[in-house]
């Protein structure tokens, strides 16, 4: 099959990061997806429908090149509803919660890899949802 492109927004796109020898960068199309799932024996190849639908977004962190993990981010708004009607909101805020961060065969980022993920967390506002990252 061909790969399908994974539309990255702007808002994704400024989540790409490098720091203490890690590269965040968000994965583009599905047969990225496929290559991680093999590197990393995990299932995400699975997430084609998700990540092209922009339910979640999945990043790909690597060391000197080398694949060591992929995370999951999925959307995280919040709605301050208006008093007039229900059925109106506005948005108030938008950004993104990690839902998972798994490194090779579902094991969980550890050492330097999961303290710089955390530092990523913190510098992008990204909301820990996980438990891979405790």
């Amino acid at each position: 099959a061909l790969p399908i492109s994974i539309k990255i927004t702007e808002e994704e796109q400024k989540l790409s990061w490098n720091k203490n020898g890690y590269t965040f960068s968000p994965a583009t199309d599905t047969h990225s997806l496929i290559d991680i799932g093999s590197k990393l024996d995990i299932c995400v190849g699975g997430y084609d429908n998700s990540a092209v639908s922009k339910s979640c977004t999945i990043f790909k962190v690597e060391e000197g090149g080398k694949l060591v993990c992929c995370i999951e981010l999925r959307p995280k708004i919040q709605f301050n509803q208006l008093l007039s009607r229900k059925d109106e909101y506005e948005v108030v805020e938008s950004r993104f919660k990690i839902y998972q961060a798994k490194c090779y065969s579902n094991s969980l980022p550890r050492g330097n890899l999961k303290s710089t993920i955390l530092e990523w967390t913190k510098e992008y506002k990204i909301i820990n949802a996980t438990s891979d990252l405790s």
